[in-house]
């Protein structure tokens, strides 16, 4: 049924967002903007960063151009149907980096280690009432503000309606 495949999708969205912030390193590298946030002591109430660098909606930092920050966005995309129940569809992480914090000293772009983290916690995963998550692409984000620099991770819902 349609009403309940929505309820698993608003259901599949928050447990992605619970799962990013109940990982200590990749909130460590969202949350601090030093080099060395590996080196920094874990994210205290990491819930209080929701709407803040972590979104359960496409969101595009950079609005204040004096802001600094790194922000990881969540869509769930391009849902389909098959048989009034939904069938697959895309998840999307954006993970979008003032160009003052891109360096990292764990990895060459604190980008690269964000979606590295992001994969290692959802590629090939079923613990969100899927089958499975798919790896789909990796690209460069289009930013409109210059001083921002991003990146996306997509994967494939495949077989969500059960």
């Amino acid at each position: 049924m349609v009403q309940s495949s929505l309820a698993r999708l608003s259901n599949i969205r928050s447990r992605l967002i619970e799962r990013m912030l109940m990982s200590e390193e990749l909130m460590k590298a969202v949350v601090y903007d030093s080099t060395n946030f590996l080196e920094q002591p874990a994210v205290v109430d990491p819930e209080q960063y929701l709407y803040q660098r972590i979104f359960p909606i496409r969101h595009l930092p950079g609005k204040n151009v004096n802001e600094q920050k790194t922000v990881v966005s969540v869509s769930l995309e391009n849902i389909q149907s098959v048989q009034r129940e939904y069938k697959s569809g895309m998840i999307c992480f954006n993970v979008y980096t003032h160009l003052n914090l891109c360096q990292s000293e764990s990895e060459l772009l604190r980008t690269d280690f964000i979606i590295r983290k992001i994969d290692e916690l959802f590629h090939r995963s079923q613990d969100f009432g899927i089958e499975r998550l798919e790896f789909e692409k990796l690209d460069v984000l289009k930013i409109l503000n210059p001083n921002y620099y991003g990146d996306s991770i997509t994967y494939r819902m495949l077989d969500f309606a059960k």
